[in-house]
């Protein structure tokens, strides 16, 4: 299924809703565990997730989103040594 929109609704703590709407007008629900310290609110990740998965698979969308976050780790290991390496440089010897 191509996604259209997803939603997410919290259960209980440590359980949400959510819902998959296909391009196709389908729709799918599934419950989900969630890890512990996930927010009560969750509008900016499905704000977030919604720009990203529309006409695209789950699979898909997993997976360009695992990329992005490795993608974003990657960059701020390297602004990290940079900032250290510029530290070390200006402090007295």
């Amino acid at each position: 299924m191509r996604l259209k929109h997803i939603e997410f609704v919290r259960l209980e703590p440590e359980r949400a809703l959510v819902v998959l709407v296909g391009e196709d007008g389908q729709v799918e629900n599934r419950v989900l565990a969630l890890p512990p310290g996930v927010p009560p609110r969750a509008d900016r990740s499905t704000n977030f997730l919604n720009a990203r998965i529309r006409g695209r698979t789950l699979a898909e969308s997993a997976s360009g989103t695992r990329n992005r976050i490795e993608q974003s780790r990657a960059e701020l290991d390297q602004l990290t040594q940079k900032v250290i390496a510029a530290g070390l440089a200006s402090c007295p010897r």
